[in-house]
């Protein structure tokens, strides 16, 4: 039987409410470490989805990373 995930939200929950710049919280290492399987949305201003890739695309799935919302090129 496949056990289930059990991130140390204890951890993540220190590392969020200590003081300090919010832009420093390392999020995506709390993710992984956590062992999170996959993550979903992306925004070029945070973290742009080829980053991601060759940050952690060998820990986590890259999922997304289409812009929907621009026009496609004539």
């Amino acid at each position: 039987m496949k056990q289930k995930p059990n991130p140390d939200f204890e951890q993540m929950k220190k590392v969020l409410l200590r003081q300090g710049e919010p832009e420093k919280i390392p999020f995506y290492e709390l993710f992984v470490d956590g062992r999170i399987d996959a993550k979903h949305s992306y925004e070029d201003a945070i973290m742009p989805v080829t980053e991601a890739k060759k940050k952690y695309g060998e820990k986590i799935a890259i999922l997304g990373g289409v812009d929907v919302d621009r026009e496609p090129k004539q």
